[in-house]
């Protein structure tokens, strides 16, 4: 797998879901497709990763769920850092996605 984030974005970008793959294989892509995508600021893959990590989510045990849950909240994040740098309300995606964020943080 390459280290590029444009390449490592463009091999994922067009992916629907992981869910074909085990867990942890998963994880192993998706990992580094956030960092890619937070080290460019693009937002498409930011909020590709938040939908691909669903898709994740069913076959995860607990050890790979926290895993998950990092790299999910890292996109989140980067998100909000995008927002914040670029003016825009900080507040994104629906109050679910928002319960999620803060479940995932260790919040209620």
């Amino acid at each position: 797998m390459s280290t590029d984030p444009t390449v490592i974005i463009a091999e994922l970008l067009p992916q629907v879901s992981l869910a074909h793959l085990p867990a942890q294989e998963a994880l192993d892509k998706l990992g580094p497709f956030v960092d890619a995508a937070e080290d460019l600021g693009h937002r498409p893959a930011l909020k590709h990763a938040v939908a691909l990590a669903a898709t994740v989510r069913p076959q995860c045990t607990e050890p790979t769920g926290a895993v998950l849950d990092y790299f999910e909240a890292n996109a989140w994040s980067a998100l909000r850092r995008l927002n914040h740098k670029e003016g825009r309300i900080p507040g994104i995606g629906s109050s679910q996605n928002s319960k999620r964020r803060r479940f995932a943080c260790g919040g209620r």
